[in-house]
This record gives structure tokens, sequence and C-alpha cells, in this order.
């Protein structure tokens, strides 16, 4: 793991751990909170666990439901587009860029401390993956199986959302997608099959409103 990639990945850990002593030691409040949905933004930091799949932090769009306490039902997609290093193949190069663009729905569970709202979920569901060769590359390697696949994602997870206002929440989350993409290249030293683990830990914080 690269200094540059990890930067990131370090500050959003130190954020969220911060977010969640906060959440945990702040005097209960705002227990109702009003609306029906929750709209904000959120910086959210994707760490595979495979060497040759870069991490990447991106910025984005939140749409959730107001928490309330008991069980509920959870959708996701954590989409992240990470470069993918060479060295699997002889490379000491990256060769391209993976889009994996997950669908996942499952049960959730939400328990109400005060302000605090903190949801366990176990989603799943088809991920649509492409495999991208860089321009640079393409004399040198090229896919032998078609560049699109669907494979299986499943994350469990932990959602935190702490009510600063009445219609304001922090927010943090913390999980782990299992995700594990195939493809075939073919270089001049044959073809090879490769499954990368795109297994990644998710590290987000973000802001929401209440809204409706």
């Amino acid at each position: 793991m690269n200094l540059v990639a990890s930067r990131p990945f370090t500050v959003v850990v130190q954020v969220s751990v911060s977010i969640l002593l906060l959440c945990w030691c702040a005097v209960p409040a705002h227990a109702q909170r009003p609306g029906k949905f929750n709209i904000g933004v959120a910086a959210t930091t994707v760490h595979p666990t495979d060497d040759d799949v870069r991490p990447t932090v991106g910025v984005g769009f939140t749409v959730t439901r107001i928490p309330r306490s008991g069980w509920g039902f959870t959708a996701g997609f954590n989409w992240f587009e990470p470069d993918i290093e060479g060295a699997f193949l002889g490379f000491a190069e990256q060769v391209g860029a993976l889009r994996v663009r997950p669908v996942m729905g499952g049960p959730s569970y939400t328990f109400m401390h005060g302000s605090l709202a903190t949801m366990l979920s176990v989603i799943g569901g088809p991920s649509f993956n492409r495999m991208r060769i860089h321009d640079n590359m393409r004399d040198r390697v090229e896919l032998a199986s078609d560049e699109k696949n669907v494979s299986v994602a499943i994350r469990p997870g932990v959602n935190l959302s702490y009510a600063v206002k009445p219609r304001v929440a922090i927010t943090g989350f913390g999980g782990y997608m299992f995700n594990r993409p195939e493809f075939t290249f073919r270089t001049a030293a044959g073809e090879i099959n490769n499954a990368w683990s795109a297994d990644a830990v998710l590290v987000g914080v973000g802001v929401t409103v209440a809204v409706f």
C-alpha cells in the first residue's frame, strides 16, 4: 500500500472513530426525528484486500430513510473504479481499471439510543463489473474474455447516525464487501485467468438533512 493511497484511508478512519466516540459520549437528545427521508453527502474510502487492486476515495450523495428502531430493509451500491496493478501479468505498471457496480439489498436492524441510531445490516446482490485496459498497454495486454461480467457481492455493515439537530445528523459507516470478479488476459507469455479478490473494507463519513 503506497502512502498516497493510504493517507485518505487513514484520515477517514480517524474521523469515523472520532464520530463514534462523540456519539456514545454525547448527552441523548432528539430521540424522535422528524421527516421521512435523509439526503446528504458522504466521503467514502474503499480499500480492497488484493494488492493488485488500488484503494479509492470518493464523495457522493446519499438518500436514506429516517432511522427508526427495529427491523427494516436496506439497499446499497458502494460503486467504485480502482486501478489495477500489472504484477500478476509480469508488468511493473498499471494495466487498466476495474469498474465495480454492485446493486445490493437485504435486512437491517436499528438500535436507537437518544441521538444515536446504530443500524446493523447484511445486504447482497449482483455486481456488474467491467475491465478496461489502458491505451498505453493495449499492445502488450488484451482481454481474452468478455470485458464485462457479473459476480455476487455481499456486504455486512454498520451505519451510525447522530442527530446534532432534529433534522441534521452526522453519519458514519463501516463495512466489508465480498466480491470476486474474474477475467482472462492474453499476453506474449500466454493466457492468464485471474479471479481478483475485490473484497474491500469500506469506511465513510458524512452529513444528512431530514426532508419531507
